[in-house]
């Protein structure tokens, strides 16, 4: 039985010497199945094919668990793929999941009866929520950020990036500048100034997360076997943008490791914790909540335009939503 992860790459701008190609990456093997011009942009929709050595895990409902380790191995080679002639062909990438974006091709008869005795792909959509904060620009506010204007142009270079992890390296350093620390004297000054930041629910645990556990791999890739990337990225960035307004408006004293907090500003609406997608708002104001819709393993976000009506007769595509009642420890 194979596992095939299809996807939906866009090239800016249009790469013509790679509407069809096949790649192969160490186990796995890229190939596109289609490509269409839209706007100054190509798409191509691919699928990235592994063997596997065993049938994937059920969920006591009898819904298939994909394998993450061949996922995560066929992910990387779609990701090299599109990397690969983004820097061939010197232009921009970006990566999306089509609907359906996993697919299973039994090779035999044991294997197809197998498929088709279970319930289906586990296939439930993601998405992360977030309120974009907004400044009233009174007097108060803006004479604190004309004396900090080193500050509001980390913000503003961050806001400009459409890339995850640029605006988190962006986030990274007004955190630094702001405390004039370093990553990890920096944990402990940030964690105690965001606790004071009503109803966002900022902890340690969190910000430890950002400064040590994301920002070494993101940074660097001399001494390490691995690296994180954008999709590693993606879940926390809303989280640090909230976290960057509240310490950009409200530290006392700017480029200083105390926590002293004004309390000036507080936005209109964000989430209330890391680890829920719960959301607050400020009674009598009207906050834009918008959500990203990500596929289920948090990978890529979902291209709504890239519907497969017709897959190939003999992939296996069934899809099965989830009894959001099950125990989640049934599935490790």
């Amino acid at each position: 039985m194979k596992l095939l992860r299809l996807a939906t790459i866009y090239f800016e701008p249009i790469p013509e010497k790679w509407r069809s190609w096949k790649l192969g990456t160490g186990e796995a093997t890229v190939e596109t199945m289609g490509s269409w011009e839209v706007g100054s942009k190509l798409r191509l929709l691919v699928h990235a094919t592994i063997g596997l050595a065993h049938e994937p895990d059920l969920t006591p409902e009898q819904g298939i668990i994909v394998p993450s380790e061949p996922r995560k191995e066929l992910e990387i080679s779609i990701e090299s793929a599109a990397n690969l002639i983004a820097v061939l062909e010197s232009c921009k990438r970006s990566i999306s999941s089509p609907s359906p974006y996993v697919a299973f091709l039994p090779e035999d008869d044991k294997s197809r009866e197998w498929l088709h005795r279970t319930k289906g792909i586990i296939y439930n959509m993601q998405s992360i929520p977030f309120i974009q904060s907004r400044i009233k620009p009174d007097e108060k506010v803006l004479a604190i950020l004309k004396d900090r204007m080193d500050g509001v142009a980390l913000l503003s270079e961050a806001l400009s990036h459409t890339h995850a992890t640029g605006r988190f390296h962006e986030f990274l350093r007004l955190f630094e500048r702001a405390f004039k620390l370093g990553p990890y004297k920096l944990i402990i000054p940030l964690a105690r100034f965001l606790l004071g930041a009503r109803n966002q629910g900022f902890t340690k645990t969190e910000i430890e997360a950002w400064l040590c556990k994301l920002r070494h791999p993101a940074t660097h890739a001399d001494r390490r076997l691995d690296f994180v990337l954008e999709s590693d990225i993606r879940p926390v960035i809303h989280r640090m943008e909230q976290a960057a307004y509240d310490v950009l408006i409200n530290k006392l004293n700017w480029r200083n490791p105390d926590t002293e907090r004004m309390n000036l500003w507080e936005p209109q609406g964000g989430t209330s914790s890391a680890t829920s997608p719960n959301l607050f708002v400020v009674q009598n104001s009207t906050p834009q909540i918008s959500f990203q819709c990500l596929d289920e393993f948090m990978s890529y976000p979902m291209d709504l335009e890239a519907v497969i009506e017709h897959p190939p007769e003999d992939w296996f595509v069934k899809q099965f939503r989830e009894n959001k009642s099950v125990d989640p420890k049934a599935r490790i």
